[in-house]
């Protein structure tokens, strides 16, 4: 009964991720847009384009949780 969760992470170089719906099973949490998520596209919080810094880490650690939480409420997840 355990549905996958996909999760893509804010990578600087951008990749397109089409979301439709396919019919599998499983839920898709995308970090990978910066206007969405501009905190975690910070220089800051970037190491280099695929690595983030502890600040970078910890900040997509809160937000993945608040979303996974979203989901939860909404029933989308069990």
């Amino acid at each position: 009964g355990a549905v996958p969760i996909f999760l893509i992470t804010p990578n600087t170089p951008q990749i397109n991720v089409a979301t439709e719906n396919t019919g599998l099973p499983g839920v898709l949490m995308a970090f990978n847009n910066p206007l969405a998520y501009p905190s975690l596209y910070r220089s800051s919080a970037h190491r280099d384009g695929q690595h983030l810094t502890k600040a970078g880490a910890e900040e997509f650690t809160r937000i993945v949780a608040a979303n996974f939480v979203e989901l939860a409420r909404a029933g989308d997840i069990k």
